[in-house]
């Protein structure tokens, strides 16, 4: 019984549209492995656009509070205040991704 019905369907299906499908099938997957490929490295470029001069960024705010105020309030807020422009910096990136 069940070999009576794969043949029949077997038989029912043309093999030049189970072809085009198949065809179409593995364009549409090789079109969304490229999109996936290319969104890791857009992500992993961001990351590294971000991390880098951020990291700069912040050695050259600490030293500067340092040398202004004296005291570690002024360097937490620079902290504090570049953490947030991080975070709606990365935010923005992912908006686009």
């Amino acid at each position: 019984m069940e070999n009576e019905y794969f043949c029949s369907w077997k038989s029912d299906v043309e093999p030049e549209k189970l072809n085009e499908l198949i065809s179409s099938s593995v364009w549409v997957l090789q079109f969304l492995v490229i999109l996936q490929v290319l969104k890791l490295r857009m992500e992993d470029e961001i990351n590294k656009v971000i991390r880098s001069p951020s990291e700069e960024f912040a050695k050259n705010c600490v030293n500067k509070s340092y040398a202004r105020a004296g005291n570690q309030e002024g360097d937490l807020e620079i902290r504090k205040n570049h953490r947030i422009f991080l975070k709606s910096f990365r935010k923005s990136c992912e908006y686009f991704l």
